[in-house]
């Protein structure tokens, strides 16, 4: 049945249906900004699409086509494995006396806006063509989606833009879309992702020059403007790391927007401060003298 759907690059209709259902994030529950909405669709459509992704996977690893910056949705790693290289950079700077400008960036709804046009494009540069990527054309287009709360439904809509949250296959596509944005940057500039979180850092030297991170800034903005991908400037945050007692000023701009200069700033789940040390996330953790009671 699979193979049939495949070689006409058709779906059914019913597989082309998701019901959305809100998941609270965090902050005020009467805002639906803080909602993550999670797709529910037919669990034969999901399988066919594991079967796709794991083909699409062996594909990508084989010719090293993913960028190796990437921790979200992949095998091995995550964000233990994101932190853990960034925070060995970090360390061995600040060992050698040197400082670290670390700037975190955020999408907004990034899963949302993915434009599908330019997805098939990067898709087709990638090497994914033929019957795969008329399939793939075929998954995008056409979907409708309801919203439930408890057991109240909403009226369908059509899905023009987006992958799909809650599919097998929405997280990789989305992972290619973003691929090549570590392309960009000078190598001079660190970078690190987790799915749209960005994470770009460079050590200063003593002359406390940043002015090659805020080139890269400025081609993450062209990027971001090229690929129909909106920076949510209320996120970004720039963290220094310095041995000295007080973190020299670091005045960076994003769009036409300055971003803020923090003296903590939560990277993953972990709070990072400015000294590179993690008193306050430990105090704000569980009591571990409890637990191993």
């Amino acid at each position: 049945m699979f193979s049939t759907f495949f070689s006409i690059h058709q779906i059914p209709k019913e597989w082309s249906k998701s019901i959305v259902t809100p998941v609270f994030k965090a902050g005020r529950s009467c805002d639906v900004a803080n909602y993550r909405p999670i797709s529910l669709i037919c669990v034969a459509c999901k399988a066919m699409e594991r079967v796709i992704a794991d083909q699409m996977l062996s594909y990508l690893r084989a010719h090293n086509l993913i960028t190796k910056h990437q921790h979200g949705f992949m095998s091995r790693h995550s964000t233990v494995s994101n932190l853990l290289e960034s925070v060995n950079d970090w360390t061995l700077a600040l060992n050698n006396s040197k400082g670290i400008a670390i700037v975190y960036v955020d999408y907004a709804k990034a899963f949302d806006v993915v434009c599908h046009s330019k997805l098939l494009l990067k898709l087709s540069a990638y090497g994914i063509s033929g019957d795969l990527i008329e399939w793939i054309r075929c998954f995008l287009s056409g979907r409708t989606q309801c919203t439930r709360v408890n057991q109240s439904y909403s009226s369908y809509t059509s899905i023009v833009s987006g992958v799909i949250h809650g599919s097998v296959l929405g997280p990789l596509l989305f992972l290619l879309y973003i691929n090549d944005v570590t392309d960009i940057f000078s190598s001079t500039c660190a970078s690190k992702l987790y799915a749209d979180d960005i994470k770009l850092y460079s050590v200063l030297d003593n002359s406390l020059d940043y002015s090659d991170l805020q080139c890269n800034l400025n081609e993450l903005q062209q990027w971001s403007d090229r690929w129909q991908l909106n920076i949510s400037y209320k996120k970004c945050n720039v963290l220094c790391l310095s041995n000295q007692k007080k973190s020299p000023q670091i005045d960076l701009i994003l769009g036409d927007n300055m971003i803020p200069q923090v003296h903590r700033v939560r990277d993953l789940g972990v709070i990072m401060d400015n000294r590179l040390r993690f008193d306050i996330h430990i105090n704000q953790g569980p009591d571990f003298q409890n637990i191993l009671r």
